[in-house]
This record gives structure tokens, sequence and C-alpha cells, in this order.
């Protein structure tokens, strides 16, 4: 289960078309109400990834605790390290790109994102 919201969902959206597109099972939500109910529905052996450079989505947090209480592996790619997302999932993967103000840094961490 894949969740990016605003500007962190083309990055999840492409992971979602590349696993697709090769037969992973996978779903990707960009909106609160059918992310919670998709992390609902996970079990152990799932894993519920989110894209969010800057880390501090509160939907997406609160899609990692529901997903961890359904038993799935959670994990993020962030541009920070330090952040509650990085903190919060079990697999924290950072791309080394944070999140900046202008239109160079936003194209440049969504790169990175997508690379990760």
């Amino acid at each position: 289960q894949l969740f990016g919201e605003w500007g962190d969902a083309p990055p999840a959206q492409e992971l979602y078309l590349r696993l697709f597109r090769i037969g992973i099972p996978v779903w990707f939500d960009d909106g609160p109400y059918f992310a919670q109910v998709g992390a609902s529905l996970l079990a152990p052996g799932d894993v519920a990834l989110v894209v969010s450079r800057s880390g501090e989505n509160a939907i997406a947090m609160k899609f990692l605790e529901i997903a961890r209480e359904h038993g799935a592996l959670t994990a993020v790619i962030t541009g920070n390290p330090q952040s509650p997302l990085a903190t919060e999932a079990d697999v924290p993967l950072n791309t080394g790109t944070g999140v900046g103000g202008s239109w160079t840094d936003y194209f440049a961490g969504r790169s990175s994102d997508t690379l990760v």
C-alpha cells in the first residue's frame, strides 16, 4: 500500500506503476480517507510505504499507525531523517534531499524520491 499526497504523490505514483507493471499487487492512495481504509485492510506480511519529503505529514502518520496496528511493515521515503515519520517507520529511507523553497529544490527532491 503506497501513500503520498500533493507534491509527494508523483514519486509514489511512479513506484505504483512500476510495481503494477511487473505484476506485484499494489495499491496507491493520495487522500486521507482511502489511505486509512487501505491501511486497515493490511495484514502481517504487507508493506505500507509513505513518500513524504518533509516527513511531517499528519495524514501519512495516521496511515502508518493504522498499518502498524494491523501488522504491516511500515516504511517512509523522506528527505528528513529526523522527522516524525522517519522515526515512526520500521524502515526509513532517506533521500538526502530535504524540503526547499524554490522550484529547483522541488524537482531535485522529486527526482531523488523517485530514484530511491
